[in-house]
């Protein structure tokens, strides 16, 4: 789990689709409006999770996940 160095809420793995494929991202659980009363808390933008997957040990995206044999 990444946390985030702004307000130290965890980050979260979603999607986007593009015209011919989809784009994984991780977002900080502060920084959605929904999320808390007031509004958002953190200014961070989301992170490509081709970047953080390579960063942070035990994360992988389901394109690099291994193929059972």
């Amino acid at each position: 789990m990444a946390a985030c160095s702004n307000c130290g809420y965890g980050y979260y793995r979603t999607s986007t689709r593009t015209t011919n494929r989809k784009i994984y991202y991780y977002r900080c659980l502060g920084s959605d409006d929904y999320r808390c009363e007031g509004g958002r808390v953190c200014t961070n933008k989301p992170v490509r999770a081709n970047y953080l997957d390579d960063t942070v040990p035990g994360t992988t995206s389901p394109e690099c996940s291994p193929t059972p044999s």
